[in-house]
């Protein structure tokens, strides 16, 4: 009975804190303002997207929008917005990535350690058009492979355009 007894509150706990967790996902996918570009234009091309992390509110996030000509727009938490122009180059070699990796083969390999999120960490959500299809991979639900040639890019991209905009 004594074993018990202790096992509530900790199931008490541990139900509480992924209800937290539940309900900070849920606020930041209602309070998360939009950059005013849908995957499912014609002209959108990839996003990058930080979600949570230590943040005194809720609504966390900072994210990279990439168009097919080149231009990006950069928001976070700030109530401004970034505008800027990748090369003609950067885009291609998007393109043809994006045209070469095999988005089934990465979306079969489950992500399987602790979601940053549970630790105050962000979540990484990639957004990419590849002609009529639009993949969307979340790095606490699918493992990301950082040697991927398509991620690499966009990791140095989305690095790139939120220095400018420190």
């Amino acid at each position: 009975m004594k074993n018990i007894q202790r096992f509530v509150p900790i199931a008490a706990l541990l139900s509480l804190s992924l209800t937290g967790v539940a309900i900070a996902k849920t606020a930041l996918a209602q309070n998360r303002p939009s950059l005013g570009l849908s995957p499912t234009a014609p002209n959108f091309l990839l996003s990058i997207r930080r979600e949570g992390g230590m943040c005194a509110a809720m609504g966390c996030f900072s994210e990279v929008a990439v168009l097919s000509n080149g231009t990006y727009r950069y928001a976070d938490s700030s109530p401004k917005q970034r505008t800027g122009r990748l090369s003609r180059g950067e885009v291609r070699r998007f393109q043809q990535r994006m045209a070469n990796v095999n988005f089934e083969a990465i979306k079969a390999r489950p992500f399987t350690g602790t979601c940053p999120l549970a630790y105050d960490g962000p979540e990484t959500v990639y957004t990419f058009r590849s002609g009529d299809r639009v993949e969307v991979l979340r790095s606490c639900q699918t493992h990301i492979e950082g040697s991927n040639p398509l991620f690499q890019q966009a990791e140095r991209v989305y690095r790139e355009v939120s220095e400018k905009s420190e």
